[in-house]
């Protein structure tokens, strides 16, 4: 498998290279790019199976760097100390990062699953599509992308009314009546979807601009547009009215 490495570190460049020499033998570095201009170039000429992406790069970061790139026909592993909300952008489209300092089984472990994928000729498009959807500030995501096991759902963001746990499997609600199961847990929604949906409850979180009313009570009730009811937890009740004053 040829590789190269765009980092605009010296000593990352160095290491990560030393590191795959003596853990990852079946991977060949051709190329140590010093930021995306010259990534590029290493791109075109290398045709690379792999490309170790540094994000924090100046003038142009690593997510710059693939938006720019007309056709992504290779596997991505980010090498990176990037903030929590970004790894999990990442992380929903299945894409695969090891944050700096590096660890050894963790790169290992990582390049073990971009080998398996390239050897399956998995395609790129799709996936990426799906980091850029996830991607930026959680303001400015208009879909929701999860992955799944033949692809990519795509959930316009306006349209989903409510997220549900039922024996720990979740479930997704939109407005017109559909119920999609998604295989991830409440934790990963809670992360990734942005300030109008809001955990009520343990295994609820609600759009809360579907909301019709709330009925006091010791934690109160949710009545939403389509008139499902969803209990209010009581350590959740204060920050449920104030989100919803201000949504």
């Amino acid at each position: 498998m040829h590789a190269i490495i765009i980092d605009d570190e010296k000593s990352g460049r160095e290491a990560l290279k030393a590191l795959l020499k003596t853990h990852c033998p079946e991977i060949k570095v051709d190329y140590l790019a010093t930021n995306a201009e010259d990534g590029r170039r290493a791109i075109n000429s290398y045709n690379p199976d792999l490309v170790f992406l540094d994000i924090e790069m100046p003038r142009e970061n690593g997510f710059d760097f693939l938006r720019s790139v007309q056709e992504v026909d290779f596997e991505v592993i980010f090498v990176t100390a990037y903030d929590k909300y970004a790894l999990h952008a990442i992380k929903a489209s299945a894409c695969d990062y090891l944050l700096k300092p590096l660890d050894e089984a963790e790169l290992i472990n990582a390049v073990a699953k971009a080998v398996k994928k390239i050897s399956l000729g998995a395609g790129h498009a799709g996936q990426y599509e799906a980091l850029f959807n996830n991607l930026g500030s959680k303001s400015s995501i208009k879909k929701l992308v999860v992955p799944d096991t033949s692809g990519y759902m795509f959930f316009p963001l306006e349209k989903i009314t409510r997220v549900e746990s039922i024996y720990n499997q979740s479930y997704l609600f939109q407005d017109d009546g559909s119920k999609t199961k998604v295989n991830k847990l409440m934790k990963y929604f809670e992360e990734l979807l942005p300030e109008e949906f809001c955990r009520v409850h343990q295994s609820h979180i609600i759009n809360l601009r579907h909301v019709k009313k709330f009925i006091k009570g010791d934690g109160g009730v949710i009545i939403m547009n389509d008139g499902t009811e969803i209990d209010v937890s009581r350590r959740k009740k204060d920050e449920v009215l104030d989100r919803m004053s201000r949504v």
